[in-house]
């Protein structure tokens, strides 16, 4: 028996207790020896950890089958399993070798490529809409003449004379006032590299008005808007406050936002109080939400606001994302900060805390709208 034999037999645990005990005291002795079965136990290892061990086993039997039909050209019937088995013990774990190599490179390349991405999850979900703006564009009256309408028809003219190989795409989803002097919040995946932002509703007619970036964070994917119309004046007393303390896991919540052309309600519940990955910047809550709804405000059942939302997980039926409202708040406190800008008037004062849901979608949706995100793209 040589001493392949006496190495598979004793990684399989198939020696007797003496005979254990003798080549123990071998290995002691020769280290070449003690060397070798160490490889081999390390490379058995290895091929365990892999969840695709079956199908790598499956390979290796498919080269063994293919190995022994050669080998039987060569040896006696009688013989040739066990002969195989021993004298090619080291192809077999070059074989494997190679299998595992093949696995990891797989693994990194998938890695690489999620990096140059953007990083993104395939589980994980931004909930901005694509548009056709031709096709989604509102089927009421507009006003004219107003510098929103001016500039999409500007910026369109433009794209067709400057650039005939460019495109005009368009984005939407929600963004809701902060501030009554012409500050809304979204998310800022919805409105990087933008070009043109117009944000849109229905009151007794349709409001549309050009926007701005005025405050970016990339890691809390938060953005901050300010209304550009020279004409503005107010969108009036804002009726609900941003929440200050953490919302408790179970809590009521509801959102509105424009995953269609016209606003829509949503309720759920604070399901964990972190979200994706265990972030700590976001709930996870269990409220129905769709493309569109990125940017919509969370508020709890008194109409404060607990977040924004943000995505989803795509894998988990009624799994959403929301950031925390006291990011919100820090986000406010930096705007303030800007000399450039006009001063927040944040809401302090809660005013429709004790009205029925009903009458409390009708006062909010006065201060949520439906945001449209011109890109050009060639």
């Amino acid at each position: 028996m040589d001493d392949l034999e006496y190495i598979e037999r004793f990684l399989e645990g198939e020696m007797e207790a003496s005979e254990k005990l003798a080549f123990e005291e071998r290995l002691k002795l020769d280290s070449a020896l003690a060397q070798e079965v160490q490889e081999y136990k390390s490379l058995f290892e290895s091929l365990n950890q892999f969840q695709e061990r079956k199908t790598l086993l499956s390979e290796l039997n498919q080269i063994h089958e293919q190995l022994e039909g050669e080998r039987q050209k060569q040896i006696r019937p009688k013989t040739k399993s066990k002969v195989f088995k021993l004298s090619n013990r080291r192809t077999l774990a070059l074989a494997a070798s190679v299998a595992l190599i093949a696995v990891v490179s797989t693994v990194l390349v998938m890695r690489e490529l999620q990096k140059a991405s953007g990083g993104s999850d395939t589980s994980y979900q931004a909930l901005e809409r694509q548009l056709e703006e031709r096709d989604e564009s509102p089927t009421i009256a507009m006003e004219e003449n107003t510098q929103a309408d001016e500039m999409i028809m500007d910026f369109e003219s433009d794209e067709k004379q400057e650039n005939k190989k460019s495109t005009l795409t368009t984005t939407a989803a929600t963004a809701f006032v902060v501030s009554a002097n012409g500050y809304l919040i979204t998310s800022y995946h919805v409105v990087k590299n933008a070009e043109k932002i117009i944000i849109e509703a229905q009151r007794d007619s349709l409001v549309r008005l050009p926007v701005k970036t005025v405050y970016k964070d990339i890691k809390k994917d938060i953005a901050i808007l300010q209304v550009s119309d020279t004409n503005f004046v107010s969108f009036g007393q804002l009726n609900y406050a941003l929440r200050s303390n953490e919302a408790e896991l179970g809590e009521e919540v509801f959102t509105l936002a424009y995953p269609r052309q016209d606003i829509v309600y949503a309720e759920g519940a604070i399901s964990a109080l972190t979200g994706y990955r265990e972030d700590t910047l976001t709930y996870q809550i269990s409220v129905p939400v769709n493309p569109g709804n990125s940017g919509g405000p969370l508020l709890d059942q008194f109409g404060n606001l607990v977040g924004i939302v943000q995505g989803k997980n795509n894998r988990l039926e009624g799994t959403a994302f929301a950031l925390k409202s006291e990011y919100i708040q820090a986000a406010l406190d930096s705007v303030s900060t800007q000399n450039n800008v006009l001063p927040l008037v944040i809401p302090q004062y809660n005013g429709i805390r004790w009205y029925s849901r009903p009458e409390q979608i009708k006062a909010l949706k006065e201060f949520v709208f439906l945001l449209r995100v011109y890109h050009s793209k060639e």
